[in-house]
């Protein structure tokens, strides 16, 4: 079983109080509520872009701080399909971006590498164009200042999460295996990327959180627990006991969350599980989590793991773990969990206060909310939603309030409507980061008028 930590404790024993400070910065983000049209804007506020990017509630802004096919400072390319990402303090003026690219074996014309120099870090996979890129971004002149690769060699760098001791967790959403469209090595894991610019990944999966198609991950700061989901219809969602908790590499135990008497949470089958209420869990521990058969999943449900329809954005708050299932729901609109650990969570008398699941939101309709994807929460509870949609209408990131009303915030106003992802605040709440995957653009949202 982990070790009890308090979060002083364990911030103090794996960080450092400067670390420690930063990342409690990070979590509260009291610049947030000092974003009044942020809890105010209506679809009907927002303001058409004559650049036809991102329309954007009345007294907004944006600039475009990357663009794929652009040159970063380390003379290589930045990669396409910009995904999930978080952000990182660094000093007073400027922060740290690490940012997914979803790149698959046969993407190589949007890798870093397209013009043919060299990366100089530490590579997992030569053959496959998958990876992270790390920005600094200036907050007082609001600039870019240095972009440079991160990691390099995985496939479909997806979701991930940001870690209590300075790192992002980049995601593969893969089951690639050594051979398959030339891959050198088995793909399927999690990989950790320094959120410090002058470092890159070492590039080693960290194989006992397992091999599946993985999408996010959420760290408890109180305990140093993982949490994963699995975008699959039939996924899962996943903790992860570290041995040691703030060093992932040295392995742990993975498991699996199950809920006594219901099986599946999308409302489609017999088992109906009510917006709002409250379920007592377990956790299962899983065997053989690198198998090379992709049945992790398959092996955990007849253990009888509970199953989520496309387990997606993960993100941490003081009330728990909010993520998003982006088909879920009896029309496939999507769905919104919350698990709030036990306090003892991961510990041996964890039964005593079991960890507690509940629906929180389920869209009633595409006009209302419509496959939602990564996300973000607010110190308030609101959360900020980003659509996935595959129904052809415009993609919006979503304000989903602690009443459960719905609105808009921004909405893609380009011509290919790629999705939203990526989404994050810097640590004083005045800027708000997003990507717009199939632009391949990476841009900083802030306020231009009181």
């Amino acid at each position: 079983m982990s070790t009890p930590l308090t979060r002083r404790r364990f911030l103090h024993q794996t960080t450092g109080a400067a670390t420690a400070l930063a990342f409690g910065r990070l979590l509260s983000w009291p610049g947030l509520l000092s974003w009044p049209g942020l809890a105010a804007a209506a679809e009907t506020d927002l303001v058409p872009d004559p650049a036809r990017i991102l329309d954007l509630p009345p007294g907004y802004g944006y600039r475009v701080l990357a663009r794929a096919g652009g040159m970063m400072a380390d003379g290589l390319v930045v990669p396409g399909d910009p995904d999930a990402m978080a952000c990182f303090p660094l000093d007073d003026e400027n922060v740290t971006l690490v940012c997914n690219h979803e790149l698959h074996a046969g993407e190589k014309h949007k890798s870093a590498f397209q013009n043919g120099n060299r990366y100089r870090g530490a590579v997992y996979d030569p053959d496959m164009p998958g990876g992270t890129s790390t920005m600094v971004y200036n907050l007082r002149r609001r600039e870019l200042v240095d972009h440079r690769l991160s990691l390099a060699g995985t496939v479909n760098n997806c979701a991930g999460g940001l870690t209590p001791w300075g790192s992002w967790l980049s995601c593969e959403e893969t089951f690639h295996a050594k051979g398959e469209d030339g891959a050198q090595d088995d793909h399927g894991y999690v990989f950790e990327v320094p959120a410090d610019p002058r470092r890159t990944s070492d590039a080693l999966p960290l194989r006992d959180m397992g091999r599946f198609v993985h999408e996010a991950c959420a760290v408890d700061p109180a305990t140093g627990i993982v949490y994963l989901t699995e975008d699959r219809k039939d996924g899962l969602f996943y903790r992860f006991l570290p041995h040691r908790p703030g060093t992932l590499a040295a392995g742990g135990r993975l498991q699996a969350l199950a809920v006594p008497d219901l099986k599946r949470t999308d409302n489609r089958g017999r088992d109906r599980m009510p917006q709002g209420q409250n379920y007592a869990v377990h956790w299962l521990d899983l065997e053989g989590v690198d198998s090379g058969v992709n049945d992790l999943r398959l092996r955990a449900a007849r253990q009888g793991a509970i199953t989520f329809r496309r387990g997606e954005g993960l993100w941490w708050s003081p009330e728990g773990l909010y993520f998003t299932a982006t088909t879920g729901g009896p029309d496939g609109y999507g769905q919104v969990f919350r698990y709030t650990p036990s306090p003892h969570e991961g510990q041996a008398n964890e039964t005593d206060a079991p960890g507690r699941l509940s629906l929180h939101f389920q869209s009633p309709a595409p006009e209302v909310m419509c496959h939602g994807d990564n996300l973000a929460v607010s110190p308030t509870g609101d959360l900020l939603i980003c659509e996935d949609r595959a129904d052809g209408g415009n993609n919006r990131i979503r304000r989903l309030g602690a009443n459960g009303q719905v609105t808009a915030f921004a909405r893609n106003a380009t011509k290919t409507n790629g999705e939203f992802a990526g989404i994050c605040f810097a640590p004083d709440g005045q800027t708000l980061f997003v990507n717009l995957q199939n632009e391949g653009l990476t841009v900083a949202i802030f306020k231009t008028a009181a």
